[in-house]
């Protein structure tokens, strides 16, 4: 094994890249082909070698694996960290035992950032990778954030008591009860995901964007819950034009188990469907008991964000 300079590796680390996702369309047939990324890819991938941290592992001068992210300060607290995103990393398909070379990898890169003082750690990996996600697990991570695909298809368990309407910007101050309520709801155990809550304003401007879309959803005329799209949502496959992406959703609490959120749900692919849209995607933190519930029936889990902290006070021991 021979480390070399990252941002050199850039060519080789998208063919390994474009692989990996290859493999995603044997198990999810309905993903857009591989090709239609790869100048997408080519851009990410540049610009995170020349921004980030990160490191090229070859073998007999060929490119056997990578691993690259981006520094973040105060990442999930007071720590600063790293951020590995799923176009971050790769092992080639031709060594034997990829789990092994992952270990290898991270063990190196793990290092380089703890002496940086960079002790939380996060890499998107892709959710049908079994044996990676183990891997994974097996050195300390676990899961904090799902994106999740679908096939737009309209739902049969509605509520047909439920009236949804697309909202105009005029109408959003009637849900400012019900943003809030999912910005707090997320600071609620087991999430603990510290908000400061945004104004429902902040909401009117990002429906100003001509590729976003809300609806709400009434109960005797009194909104009850909403359900937003937009053009792209955390990864490059997100950004596929046949696809758009749910980026919140919220239903009070008080007239749950009515099937409101399906109700929303059904509304989104419709609307999709009739826009000629062939995919919908959707992330959602796994520690969020309703919402994994929620989105895990109707959607199938293609990424996995996976988390570790480690103890600041091992750098003592380093020097």
């Amino acid at each position: 094994m021979t480390i070399k300079r990252i941002e050199n590796s850039v060519e080789g680390a998208v063919e390994l890249l474009l692989s990996d996702y290859k493999r995603q369309t044997k198990i999810l047939n309905y993903l857009p082909e591989a090709e239609v990324f790869r100048d997408n890819l080519i851009k990410k991938t540049d610009y995170l070698f020349n921004n980030g941290s990160g490191f090229a592992f070859y073998e007999d001068n060929t490119l056997a694996g990578f691993i690259s992210g981006y520094k973040i300060k105060k990442y999930f607290g007071s720590a600063n960290g790293v951020y590995v995103p799923i176009t971050g990393h790769s092992v080639s398909p031709e060594i034997s035992d990829r789990e092994r070379y992952y270990r290898k990898m991270y063990a190196y890169a793990a290092n380089e950032w703890v002496k940086e003082a960079l002790f939380s750690h996060v890499i998107t990996v892709f959710a049908t990778d079994k044996s990676l996600v183990d891997t994974w697990f097996d050195l300390g991570f676990g899961n904090r954030c799902v994106d999740s695909i679908c096939v737009p298809s309209e739902l049969d368990a509605i509520n047909s008591n439920i009236t949804v309407k697309m909202a105009k910007k005029e109408d959003l101050d009637s849900i400012d009860t019900l943003w809030l309520n999912l910005q707090l709801h997320l600071n609620k155990t087991p999430m603990f995901m510290p908000r400061k809550p945004e104004p429902i304003q902040s909401l009117k401007e990002w429906l100003e964007d001509e590729s976003s879309y809300l609806w709400i959803a009434y109960l005797e005329e009194k909104p009850v819950g909403f359900i937003k799209i937009e053009a792209e949502g955390e990864n490059y496959i997100t950004e596929h034009p046949t696809m758009m992406s749910i980026t919140g959703a919220y239903v009070d609490e008080l007239v749950r188990e009515k099937a409101i959120g399906a109700t929303l749900l059904n509304a989104v692919h419709k609307f999709l469907i009739d826009h000629n849209y062939k995919l919908c995607g959707v992330d959602f933190e796994s520690f969020n008991i309703s919402g994994n519930a929620f989105w895990n029936r109707y959607f199938t889990p293609y990424t996995y964000s996976l988390a570790r902290r480690i103890d600041e006070n091992i750098l003592k021991l380093l020097h």
